[in-house]
């Protein structure tokens, strides 16, 4: 087949830090349920595309284990070129989009109530991947590295202070039964701009492929 489709369900817990000036905050943004698709399209010989969406609620967090604070949902997509060319491993390349909420820490220092703003990231992405066999189970590994390219806040507060940095991605998957699947993944930020952000995400979940 030239193309397939994918859906999956995971769940995940993400610890954030943050630091300025000396001010440090810590909260949980944990995920009782990520749903999202993904796809494969055959472009031509030795290459295909791969794409994905993703959409997570979160629960509230709690701030330094005293304050919660409701959080957005966060989402995000991804759009690759993969060069299957009979290589040890498989190269993919292309973009990242992706939303998520830290708190208000700057206007925290000052006084105010703890609260989130909102960031959404562009990244260029490049990554690798390979199926292997271990104990008779078939797994594939998928690990990638992301630089971001531009950024947006909201409230916008100082624009001079965006964030900027890097994401990482470790992602496994093997075969249950039949169509199914079991996923695992670890995503870490390293950030800067109106604070030092940290984040560190480990999920969870199953994964159906229709065709």
């Amino acid at each position: 087949m030239d193309w397939t489709l994918s859906a999956f369900y995971m769940a995940s817990q993400g610890a954030f830090n943050e630091s300025i000036d000396g001010i440090e905050a810590q909260s949980n943004q944990d995920s009782p349920a990520t749903l999202g698709a993904s796809g494969l399209i055959n472009l031509k010989q030795e290459t295909f595309y791969s794409g994905s969406f993703y959409i997570s609620h979160l629960d509230p967090a709690l701030v330094n284990n005293e304050t919660s604070v409701e959080i957005p949902p966060e989402y995000g997509a991804t759009s690759y070129i993969n060069w299957q060319k009979g290589w040890p491993v498989i190269p993919y390349g292309g973009v990242d989009i992706e939303r998520f909420s830290t708190l208000n820490l700057a206007q925290m220092e000052e006084g105010a109530e703890a609260s989130t703003r909102e960031h959404l990231f562009l990244y260029a992405t490049a990554g690798i991947s390979k199926t292997f066999s271990l104990m008779n189970r078939t797994i594939l590994f998928k690990g990638s590295v992301s630089q971001s390219v531009w950024s947006q806040s909201s409230p916008k507060g100082d624009d001079s202070k965006l964030y900027s940095g890097n994401k990482y991605i470790l992602f496994l998957a093997t075969k249950l039964v039949e169509n199914w699947s079991a996923n695992f993944m670890v995503k870490q930020h390293f950030m800067t701009g109106p604070s030092e952000l940290n984040i560190t995400r480990v999920g969870a979940g199953v994964g159906y492929t229709f065709f």
